[in-house]
């Protein structure tokens, strides 16, 4: 007994034949028989067929045991349409092993529906795969590809990432960094010349878009509160609260609205008075050496009242309000030192002996360790005792040597070079302007010999030695 699909695909037919009202198969109602066939033939060759070249080419199509495959297939998929024809094109997806472009995933079946099923009788079946692609293609879909109309690029679950990060307002790092922070799904492939295609899924863009609309862009921000943004940018990490979303390094920060209005309140709800005995905002940002950290709590203390606030200035925003001399000077003495017990590479320079350009290159080569110090104006380089006492350590300068030996520098050079020992810094090495060895054990005893000989020079051969030679 023949299937109950391939039941219905029969009667079908022969109400398409006879001009009969109502087919058993709804998807063939209108359909005439030659059209009918060629839709079977279709569908059951690529069914049946996939792993071939040319799968609607079909040796001895005639024959019963072939011709009965594929109208049983195609049966199927037409009696379950539109989920039968889903399938079939998930079959081929697999099947082709290719992945990004519509003509190499689906091949030929691809080219039939937009060439020799072009006719209008057949719309529906494009339009099936077309609501296919919607809502499962991964791959590129571009104003380039005239067969598709534009309402499916429009309506497609994923759209090109440059599409994305165009509707979004943002670039597309920044739009990696949102995938990296799992708020945005994202798919890359890499094709075989070594070109990157990356869709993103369309929810997620349009969620993140709906997000976006509510907050306000850091500029937009920084005129309402009368700061900069660069001194506003500095400032929010340390202000933000849990409904702050913080910035990502390399994204632009989204703030909002009533977050920015509480901040507002505060700063206008203050009566207007004289300057005097008491200190605005504005002159801690500009005279004071704060960080940004020391800025912001300030900033919170002035707010919940930890600091006395007289009032406000004419000057917009935060930079107008005004604080008690007397309780910012208590603040300010509270506050932790900006830096420990370490010099600037200047300084460094006078206690190495050696010109600024030396110590400068030694920082540089990574040879003299530094630590950056983050300001409220600006950024330093500043090196630690510690760090000074250890370059001592390791390292020694040529012309310690040739004063230890008694010889020139140049004479020095050539006695090292001689018995093997190597400058690691200096002319002829990496441009600097004097020859700079790794103290090892050789080295240590070449010097060790050459002090002995000498007329009461000592040189410092060890680290307790180094150490009580240098007043930090």
């Amino acid at each position: 007994m023949a299937p109950p699909a391939v039941v219905r695909l029969s009667a079908s037919l022969e109400a398409a034949a006879l001009g009969r009202g109502r087919c058993e198969i709804p998807v063939l109602q209108g359909l005439s028989v030659e059209a009918c066939f060629r839709l079977v033939q279709l569908l059951g060759a690529y069914a049946t067929h996939a792993d071939t070249t040319t799968p609607q080419k079909i040796a001895q199509a005639d024959a019963l045991s072939v011709s009965w495959n594929v109208s049983s297939v195609a049966a199927e998929i037409l009696d379950t349409w539109p989920r039968g024809f889903f399938k079939l094109l998930d079959q081929l997806s697999k099947a082709s092993g290719a992945t990004g472009s519509l003509s190499r995933v689906f091949r030929g079946f691809y080219k039939a529906l937009y060439g020799a099923f072009l006719e209008k009788e057949f719309h529906f079946l494009r339009k099936a795969f077309e609501e296919y692609l919607t809502e499962h293609w991964t791959g590129a879909l571009g104003g380039r590809n005239r067969r598709l109309p534009d309402d499916v690029l429009a309506q497609a679950a994923w759209i090109p990432a440059k599409l994305a990060a165009d509707e979004m307002g943002v670039s597309l790092r920044q739009l990696q960094l949102l995938f990296n922070e799992h708020e945005l799904g994202l798919r890359e492939r890499t094709t075989v010349s070594g070109r990157t295609f990356r869709v993103v899924r369309r929810s997620d863009v349009e969620q993140l878009k709906r997000t976006f609309a509510k907050k306000q862009p850091l500029e937009q921000v920084a005129i309402r509160l009368g700061l900069t943004t660069t001194r506003l940018a500095g400032l929010l990490p340390y202000l933000i609260d849990s409904r702050v979303t913080p910035a990502r390094p390399g994204t632009p920060w989204i703030i909002p609205a009533s977050w920015v209005q509480e901040w507002e309140n505060f700063a206008s709800g203050l009566r207007t008075v004289p300057r005097r005995n008491h200190t605005a905002v504005e002159d801690v940002l500009r005279f004071r050496a704060w960080s940004n950290k020391q800025v912001a709590g300030l900033l919170a203390a002035a707010r919940s009242g930890h600091v006395a606030v007289m009032g406000r200035s004419p000057s917009p925003g935060l930079a107008g309000v005004l604080i008690c001399s007397k309780s910012l000077k208590q603040w300010e003495r509270a506050l932790p030192q900006l830096h420990r017990a370490d010099v600037s590479i200047p300084r460094a320079a006078v206690l190495l002996k050696v010109k600024q350009q030396v110590a400068y290159h030694l920082v540089r080569r990574e040879l003299l360790h530094t630590q950056l110090i983050r300001g409220a104006r600006r950024n330093e380089r500043r090196v630690t005792s510690e760090a000074l006492l250890s370059f001592s350590d390791n390292y020694v300068f040529g012309r310690e040597i040739a004063k230890c030996l008694r010889r020139s520098p140049r004479r020095t050079a050539r006695l090292l070079d001689e018995l093997g020992i190597r400058p690691c810094a200096g002319p002829g090495v990496d441009q600097g302007r004097q020859l700079l060895y790794r103290r090892d054990d050789r080295l240590r005893g070449l010097m060790l010999s050459g002090t002995e000989e000498s007329d009461g020079f000592v040189l410092r051969t060890s680290s307790a030695n180094t150490r009580k030679s240098h007043d930090l």
